[in-house]
């Protein structure tokens, strides 16, 4: 789940994302696409990154509610993300981070053990 002051984010049991107006309470969209369950999104005013166990992360439109990309690479779910400007960072059960380009999709893969 993630808030801010216009919208709540949280996914549901049947895979998807919802964005629910924080001025009114009301359902405003359905962010439809991924396979497993959602782990992780973070939004801003164009575009919402979500991460899921079906081993992908897709990029969404926040005004259309489509999903633009969806990256793939993950051998694992996709426990969680983070991203700032054009760079994504990513970690999955596959002890591995990702950190992406979000302009040319480009990655560079870290191996991490616990």
């Amino acid at each position: 789940m993630r808030i801010d002051e216009r919208f709540l984010m949280c996914d549901g049991g049947d895979y998807s994302i919802y964005q629910f107006g924080m001025a009114s309470s009301l359902l405003r969209q359905r962010f439809k696409g991924h396979t497993d369950m959602v782990r992780c999104m973070q939004f801003d005013s164009s575009k919402m990154l979500s991460c899921s166990d079906d081993m992908t992360i897709r990029q969404w439109d926040m005004q259309t509610g489509r999903s633009i990309t969806e990256y793939t690479g993950h051998r694992s779910g996709v426990n969680w993300l983070q991203y700032a400007h054009h760079h994504m960072a990513t970690c999955s059960e596959d002890t591995k981070i990702f950190i992406w380009d979000l302009r040319t999709q480009r990655v560079q893969v870290h191996q991490y053990w616990l």
